[in-house]
């Protein structure tokens, strides 16, 4: 049954349907993250990566994570390249993709779960 389920999501992500956050959660279960890794990478974003204002995480064609830069530059952005490294470290699982973007002023969308924003 839970094989089913995995493969019914996967399917829906790859046919590129949007699904709910609560569906994301379990998806990325079945990747071994956890919110308690989650939580890691928030405080390792808050104590180390100033210019980061937000991090998202998703499932496309697997777990993907969002990190949004204020200012957004193209040097920032290499320079924030190592923080998928320390990601990959805290989560265990190096199957992730690493999008680097401009800050955006919107909430998630509903296909994402928000692990960090910066106040």
């Amino acid at each position: 049954m839970e094989e089913e389920r995995r493969r019914f999501l996967l399917t829906s992500i790859i046919d590129d349907y949007r699904i709910p956050a609560p569906d994301v959660a379990g998806v990325l279960s079945d990747y071994q993250i956890r919110r308690n890794q989650l939580d890691e990478v928030a405080d390792e974003v808050d104590r180390s990566w100033p210019g980061v204002c937000e991090v998202r995480v998703g499932v496309y064609d697997r777990p993907y994570f969002a990190i949004h830069l204020e200012p957004f530059s193209k040097e920032l952005q290499r320079q924030h390249w190592t923080l998928g490294d320390r990601i990959e470290f805290i989560i265990g699982n190096n199957n992730c993709s690493y999008f680097f973007l401009p800050k955006m002023e919107e909430n998630p969308y509903s296909s994402e779960i928000r692990v960090y924003k910066r106040d």
